[in-house]
C-alpha cells in the first residue's frame, strides 16, 4: 500500500507528464481496492486516452474515469445576488422548513 506522500508525489508527476490536453479533466487521489491510488478524470474513454494514460505511475496504481465536461460555478458576485434575494416561504424562524410565519390575531375588548 502506498503512503499518502507517495501517492501526492506520484500525483505531481502525473499532471507533468500529462500536461494540458483538451480531454484531461483533473488528476485526483481516491481510495482503491489495495489502498491509496490515482484517478485520471477525462471528458470521455477512448483507446486513444487510454494510451497516454500509464497504468501505474512510481508505482502507483492509475485509473481513469469519464466525467464529462466539467462547468465553472457563477462568479461570486451573482452567487451573492441569488442568496439574498428572500425565500417566498418566510417562517417564523427566518429559515426554511420552519413553521409557516402565522398572522397576528386582532383581540377584541371584552365589555
Amino acid at each position: 500500500m502506498a503512503s499518502l506522500h507517495k501517492v501526492k508525489v506520484a500525483k505531481e508527476a502525473l499532471r507533468k507528464q500529462l500536461g494540458a490536453p483538451p480531454w484531461l479533466r483533473g488528476v485526483g487521489v481516491i481510495a482503491g481496492d489495495d489502498g491509496l491510488c490515482l484517478q485520471v478524470g477525462v471528458a470521455e474513454v477512448s483507446d486513444d486516452v487510454r494510451r497516454q494514460i500509464p497504468a501505474t505511475v512510481e508505482g502507483v496504481a492509475v485509473q481513469v474515469a469519464a466525467v464529462g465536461d466539467i462547468q465553472a460555478p457563477p462568479p461570486r458576485e451573482q452567487h451573492a445576488k441569488r442568496a439574498s434575494k428572500p425565500s417566498a416561504k418566510a417562517t417564523t424562524t427566518g429559515k426554511r422548513g420552519g413553521k409557516p410565519a402565522k398572522k397576528p390575531v386582532k383581540r377584541r375588548a371584552v365589555a
